[in-house]
């Protein structure tokens, strides 16, 4: 299980904005293999699946890994930069307590197959619309590995399992789950 974790919350008056730009930026520290140990949790994720469903990641990043891992991400300068601003919090390293229960937020990419297949057949259209309801994170490629290659636009969704047990790492770049790993879920 994961032992430590910080938060990292936006100022009251925040925008929305501003918690995706800071994902996208761990995101791209997380990048090489020395980070796949790094879990990322969304304490205030939210999905309705209803007809007029909404859904959120929530203002806040939820950061799991070990101490010492956890100090050298802190210490990153593009972390360090945001944590300068006013705009955001960063919570000091704690222990997670005991109480907390073991959930997955996995990259949901069934919505990636149904979406490409509903411009090709009238049966998927329904069960996208209700996928898509899940909470994203639109990224855009950076295309540096060929100056003649595209950039293009992407979305990353995310969806909450409950899980029977804590099963630790590893985690994508992205800090979500892979191969079933868990992280904590408490208030």
């Amino acid at each position: 299980m994961l032992k430590h974790f910080f938060d990292i919350q936006l100022s009251e008056g925040s925008s929305f904005s501003h918690i995706l730009v800071i994902y996208k930026i761990l995101h791209g520290i997380m990048s090489g293999k020395q980070y796949q140990s790094i879990a990322i949790g969304f304490p205030e994720y939210y999905c309705d699946q209803g007809i007029n469903g909404t859904s959120t990641i929530g203002k806040t990043l939820r950061i799991f890994s070990t101490y010492s891992q956890l100090i050298e991400l802190k210490n990153h300068p593009s972390l360090k930069n945001i944590a300068s601003s006013e705009e955001v919090n960063f919570s000091p390293i704690a222990e997670v307590p005991p109480h907390a229960v073991p959930v997955r937020f996995i990259r949901d990419r069934s919505v990636d197959h149904y979406f490409l297949n509903c411009r090709k057949n009238e049966n998927f259209r329904e069960k996208a619309g209700a996928l898509r309801r899940l909470p994203c994170i639109s990224f855009t490629s950076s295309g540096f590995s060929s100056p003649h290659k595209k950039r293009h636009c992407f979305s990353v969704f995310v969806r909450r399992e409950d899980a029977d047990q804590h099963i630790t790492g590893p985690y994508t770049n992205y800090g979500l789950s892979l191969s079933g790993s868990t992280v904590p879920w408490f208030e």
